[in-house]
């Protein structure tokens, strides 16, 4: 029921912030409260997860940036390898996605989504997601973002012998699975 749902969320989120090392344990815990809290509410919107006032505010602030994004990552990293440590093995998917954002000024360093000759601007996502023999998943294990920058005007075969396609991306985000699997045991 419901119940045995709420407290697999609370043991999750209290396992996830468990590994957070943001410098003060207050901030370890409310990353714990707000886990606890998106489990819960899974939505695509802040104000969908955390409806009350002083609870979305903190929420607003952990966005804007009173936390290094690498640092939650690396929290959420250390916790899935932590659940992951047990199994003799499991798999990483990585999929790489896009995000629209409003930035009708351009000021806000996004990039160009989708077909650069369309106006729509936000940022590529690469995510690294553990999953269990089963197809379970685990955890997240790696997240990169990064804006498109202008076209190049160097032919496609160039940029590829020179590693600068956004393929780069896709191979450091294994690289970076790789790694922190083969330090975690």
């Amino acid at each position: 029921g419901f119940s045995s749902m709420n407290e697999g969320a609370r043991e999750w989120s209290q396992a996830q912030a468990g590994w957070a090392d943001f410098g003060d344990a207050r901030r370890g815990a409310r990353f714990g409260r707000m886990l606890h809290r998106i489990a819960e509410h899974p939505a695509g919107r802040v104000t969908q997860v955390f409806d009350k006032g002083p609870e979305r505010d903190c929420a607003y602030d952990w966005l804007e940036g009173s936390v290094q994004p690498s640092a939650i990552v690396e929290a959420l990293r250390q916790g899935t390898l932590g659940v992951a440590s047990g199994a003799e093995r499991f798999f990483v998917a990585i999929d790489g996605t896009s995000l629209s954002l409003v930035d009708r000024r351009k000021a806000k360093g996004l990039g160009s989504v989708g077909a650069r000759k369309l106006p729509t601007r936000g940022i590529q996502c690469v995510t690294s997601l553990a999953l269990s023999e089963e197809g379970v998943p685990l955890g997240l294990m790696g997240l990169r973002a990064w804006a498109r920058g202008p076209r190049s005007k160097a032919q496609r075969f160039v940029r590829r012998r020179e590693g600068s396609t956004e393929m780069q991306h896709y191979r450091l985000a294994i690289e970076e699975v790789c790694t922190a699997a083969n330090a975690g045991g």
